[in-house]
């Protein structure tokens, strides 16, 4: 009767392993996939930034430019 105990238990250990590295994989594998989806977020919000950063400079600097003309023009 300890024999057919005893195996009870070590198929359960088994199964149990198994079971927690099963589990363990499909974890990583969506951890994994929700850090790629973080990253491309990131570096689609990132070079959408950095192209409005520099749209902005421009901007910028057209402005003073027109300023400048204006104020030759306003100061003749």
């Amino acid at each position: 009767m300890e024999k057919g105990d005893q195996s009870k238990k070590g198929s359960l250990a088994v199964t149990d392993w198994k079971q927690k590295s099963i589990r363990r994989g499909k974890e990583a594998k969506s951890l994994n996939k929700r850090i790629r989806e973080l990253t491309v977020s990131r570096d689609l919000w990132k070079s959408k930034y950095t192209e409005s950063k520099t749209q902005c400079i421009i901007w910028e600097v057209e402005l003073i430019k027109i300023k400048k003309k204006l104020n030759e023009i306003l100061s003749q």
